[in-house]
């Protein structure tokens, strides 16, 4: 047995070594052409620009276990314009026969794909994997007719550091045919502004959900349906469908959504500001054991697309009580926006007797009152809000000190 592993590893090193890189357009014409020249463990790198018309869409992987890379944040440097329409159908990238986690597609935007007709009517994705399990990373997955990403027929893809947007729908795992099911482990994901739901789980499958971003979806941020009963025992608690340390905010419906038979189960996840109900039919509601909120997550400034999160955010490992970094990004704005010592928030920022008052009933009451900016409080930028931090306010309004600058990031 360990000779044949101690062999096996010696073919895979081999492998690697003689791995070859192929540059597109510099040595081959098209991203397909790349693909066509590809031994297993090859790299096709594609140089920055937009690459559109045939050989640079309904991209073909043909089952080898290849890294197609492209470039720049979320795959900003390297676009594949698909040009699809109803009389022109086309996806992006297909991966359709055996790949496997050797299959890495990292560094794309995948627009304009529009497939919904044969040979199976509306369940096309612009990265399309049919029973395969490929690595998708870094990519942009934007403005395409249908599915942004779709999985199907057992196929168990990892979609790791991307963005999904402006998609009819964002992610799709599992439908087609009728309960054969799908799974998908989605990591450090933003999947935001598509039409219908985020993120769509259907049938059986293991679906694990991770530090994502699920935000202003039209219907549901994760809508999960299962019609048959199916226990699977590699889940924690014995669920099929796992969310934890996410962010779910604005859809037009639900956060989190689970119909009929199938479990999701929920943890260390904010759930926040959902039309009709931040949690439906989930293990693990806000205020229970698993840690859930259902909070203003606190963006710095989400409007401009930035999701990091500011220093008092209960999203923070600091402020919620699993101690994690809830959502993909960490903290990267303070709430506090002068020198320290507005401990009541109010509109006038320099501190004075009322500041005061409020920082000695937080130290004295039991419970705590709530600050909305504690490091307004952190008068001395030193550990916890303590004595020290109530006399150097004391200070201050006496003229004997100055309290230092908020963090800057």
């Amino acid at each position: 047995m360990k000779l044949t592993s101690f062999c096996t590893a010696l073919v895979l090193i081999a492998s690697l070594s003689d791995a070859a890189i192929i540059n597109v357009p510099a040595d081959q014409p098209t991203i397909q052409a790349g693909i066509n020249a590809t031994n297993d463990f090859d790299t096709v790198l594609v140089a920055p620009g937009t690459y559109s018309g045939d050989g640079n869409r309904d991209i073909d992987l043909l089952g080898k276990s290849v890294y197609l890379k492209g470039g720049g944040e979320y795959g900003s440097d390297v676009i594949i314009q698909c040009g699809g329409t109803d009389l022109d159908e086309h996806i992006g990238i297909w991966i359709h026969a055996g790949e496997d986690s050797n299959t890495v597609v990292d560094g794309f935007t995948i627009t304009g794909a529009y497939k919904l007709l044969l040979p199976m009517p509306g369940f096309y994705g612009a990265i399309h994997c049919d029973g395969t399990s490929p690595k998708i990373i870094n990519c942009t997955v934007s403005d395409n007719a249908h599915h942004g990403i779709a999985a199907f027929n057992n196929g168990n893809p990892m979609i790791t550091g991307c963005r999904v947007e402006r998609n009819l729908n964002g992610i799709r795992v599992g439908r087609v045919p009728m309960f054969s099911g799908a799974s998908a482990r989605i990591v450090r994901t933003l999947v935001l502004d598509n039409d219908s739901c985020g993120i769509q789980l259907f049938d059986h499958g293991d679906h694990y959900i991770e530090n994502c971003l699920i935000g202003n979806n039209g219907v549901d941020g994760i809508f999960k349906f299962v019609d048959m009963p199916k226990i699977l025992p590699d889940n924690p608690a014995g669920q099929d469908s796992y969310v934890s340390n996410t962010i779910a905010f604005g859809n037009g419906r639900y956060g989190l959504s689970n119909y009929w038979v199938g479990e999701m189960y929920v943890e260390c996840s904010d759930s926040w500001g959902n039309d009709s109900a931040n949690y439906l039919g989930v293990q693990g509601a806000a205020g229970d054991v698993q840690g859930n909120l259902s909070a203003d997550p606190l963006f710095c400034f989400a409007d401009t697309g930035n999701y990091y999160i500011r220093d008092n955010s209960p999203c923070a490992p600091a402020n919620n009580s699993c101690g994690v970094q809830i959502g993909p990004f960490g903290v990267k704005c303070s709430c506090c926006t002068g020198p320290r010592g507005n401990v009541n928030m109010s509109q006038y920022e320099t501190p004075d007797l009322s500041d005061l008052s409020m920082l000695i009933g937080y130290l004295t009451m039991n419970p705590r009152p709530i600050l909305q900016c504690p490091t307004e409080a952190n008068m001395n930028g030193v550990g916890v809000i303590d004595i020290s931090d109530l006399s150097a306010l004391i200070l201050y309004l006496t003229f004997w000190y100055i309290p230092i600058s908020c963090p800057t990031y």
